[in-house]
């Protein structure tokens, strides 16, 4: 009688050699590592990506110094990573000498990609004839969009007093950007404009504005928002 276990191992094996596009079935099986194993691994996956970016998918390799190794606990050998969105192969990425200890796979992400990928990790011994362990997991890719920062010289004005701020703006990268910027005074309780400083060129990603403060203004609390313009390069 064959066990469930042994079944989805042996279709791991037939499923997964040779082609990485057949890493897709691991997606959908247990673990192949038997409970009698001497090795365990802590896979760490992070939960989003950047597209473009690499992602890095940690692997932690151990082995329990006090069992007694049998013929049964094949060492590690090599590690298969790909994700897939819609049933498409979007990113591979291998790593042949696997040790004890961490083992950190960069798998890239294209440009262009956003939504949820299907991430699987496969764990073969030496001769990569048999899956050791596999897992798979969700991952995020989100587009990073540029910071926009207000600041203020003080929190709180009297009449007659001058705000003294500035717009900040950084790309994804947190270097500093380049366009324009619209700067309006709103006041909270009616929503309605009391200043505007349109277009305002920023300079290495910083834009100022200056407002004197009416002796008699509308006593109350004041927004600040900040509109951001790109210029073609």
């Amino acid at each position: 009688q064959i066990s469930a276990s042994s079944r989805a191992s042996r279709r791991v094996r037939e499923k997964m050699l040779g082609a990485s596009i057949a890493l897709f079935a691991l997606l959908c099986l247990p673990s192949a590592a038997t409970e009698s194993s001497i090795y365990s691994y802590d896979i760490v996956v992070p939960r989003s990506a950047i597209p473009g970016e690499s992602l890095t998918i940690s692997v932690a390799v151990s082995a329990a110094a006090a069992a007694a190794k049998t013929d049964d606990d094949d060492p590690p050998g090599s590690i298969d990573v790909v994700a897939l969105q819609d049933n498409a192969t979007i990113s591979t990425a291998s790593s042949q000498n696997v040790r004890a200890g961490n083992n950190n796979l960069l798998l890239e992400v294209p440009s262009g990609v956003s939504g949820v990928l299907q991430v699987g990790i496969v764990v073969w011994d030496s001769s990569r004839s048999t899956a050791l362990h596999s897992t798979d997991s969700l991952v995020t890719v989100r587009s990073l969009t540029k910071v926009v920062l207000i600041q203020t010289d003080k929190p709180l004005y009297k009449p007659g007093d001058t705000v003294l701020g500035r717009v900040i703006v950084l790309k994804p990268d947190m270097t500093a950007a380049s366009g324009n910027v619209s700067v309006h005074f709103r006041l909270k309780t009616r929503n309605v404009n009391i200043a505007t400083f349109k277009n305002l060129a920023l300079d290495s990603g910083v834009a100022k504005f200056e407002l004197p403060v009416s002796p008699e203004p509308v006593l109350g609390e004041y927004v600040v928002c900040a509109e951001y313009k790109e210029t073609s390069a």
